[in-house]
């Protein structure tokens, strides 16, 4: 099973709530979860993600997120309409 998080994580909000998910992201992968992450942040977000042994995306704002979340999904059905 794969699961997606999303978070809002930078020197301004602070790194609690990011801290929080990848908590539950370790807890998921004990259960053979595949987790991915992708935040509003920055490099400093990202490596926090990678320390943890996780793989991610960092994004400058909500709009590029939207834009690229959009973007997978629709690649996922064109995908799916091919099969």
């Amino acid at each position: 099973m794969k699961f997606e998080f999303y978070c809002l994580a930078n020197n301004r909000s602070g790194y609690g709530h990011l801290n929080r998910c990848l908590t539950l992201g370790k807890a998921l992968r004990k259960k053979k979860w595949e987790c991915n992450y992708n935040v509003i942040g920055n490099s400093t977000s990202i490596n926090i993600i990678k320390d943890f042994g996780f793989s991610g995306k960092s994004f400058l704002s909500f709009s590029s997120l939207k834009n690229d979340t959009c973007s997978k999904k629709n690649k996922t059905l064109n995908s799916r309409i091919a099969i």
